[in-house]
C-alpha cells in the first residue's frame, strides 16, 4: 500500500433477521427514578449492514466503522426504540516509538434517531413518538503494553467525552459527561 509492513482489511455484514421472539428493552419514567422492562416482542424484522476498514501499520493503526440497523415490530409496524441509530465511529492509534506506549483517539458520531410509530405518530401507548437528536463524542487514550520484565502487563487512562458533550441514549438515558477513566491488566 502506502508504506512497507501494512495492511489494509474490509470487512462488511450485510443481515435481514426475522425473529420470532425478540427481547426489546424500554425505559419508562424519567432515570434515575424511571425503570427499565424487557419485553418479548412475538415478530420482529431486523436488516441492516455493518462495515469496518482497518489501516495498520507499524507507526499507526486507523479505523473507520459504519453501522446502520433497522427493526420493526411486524404485527403493529412500528419501530424498535432499543436499536441504536445509524453511525459512524473512527479510531486511530499512534505508536510511541519502542517505548510500549501509544496515543490514540475515538470519535463516534450517532445519527438522529428515525423511529416510527402508528399512523397518527404514537406509540403503542399512545405516547407521541419522540425522536432522540444526533451527537458526536471524542475519546483520548494513552496506552502502555508491557514487554520484558514487565510482559503481561497493560494499562489504559482515558479521557472519556471529552468536550463533554450533553446527549442521551437511543432508550432516552442521559449518558456519562467528561470522565477519566483508568485501568490496569496483569495476565500470568
Amino acid at each position: 500500500m502506502l508504506l512497507a509492513n501494512n495492511s489494509l482489511q474490509w470487512r462488511t455484514a450485510i443481515f435481514d433477521t426475522k425473529a420470532t421472539t425478540y427481547i426489546k428493552t424500554e425505559v419508562h419514567g424519567v432515570p434515575p427514578i424511571g425503570k427499565t422492562l424487557s419485553i418479548n416482542t412475538p415478530s420482529v424484522v431486523i436488516h441492516g449492514i455493518d462495515s469496518r476498514i482497518n489501516y495498520t501499520t507499524p507507526w499507526f493503526n486507523a479505523v473507520l466503522a459504519y453501522n446502520r440497523t433497522h427493526a420493526k415490530d411486524t404485527k403493529s409496524g412500528m419501530s424498535m426504540s432499543s436499536i441504536r441509530p445509524e453511525s459512524l465511529t473512527a479510531s486511530l492509534d499512534v505508536a510511541l516509538v519502542n517505548s510500549g506506549f501509544s496515543l490514540g483517539w475515538v470519535g463516534q458520531y450517532t445519527a438522529r434517531t428515525n423511529r416510527s410509530g402508528d399512523h397518527s405518530g404514537k406509540d403503542k401507548y399512545w405516547n407521541p413518538i419522540t425522536q432522540q437528536a444526533g451527537y458526536g463524542t471524542n475519546d483520548f487514550y494513552l496506552y502502555y503494553q508491557g514487554n520484558g520484565r514487565l510482559s503481561g502487563i497493560n494499562s489504559t487512562l482515558s479521557l472519556t467525552n471529552a468536550f463533554n458533550k450533553s446527549y442521551t441514549s437511543s432508550l432516552v438515558i442521559p449518558q456519562e459527561g467528561k470522565n477519566i477513566h483508568f485501568k490496569i491488566n496483569y495476565r500470568w
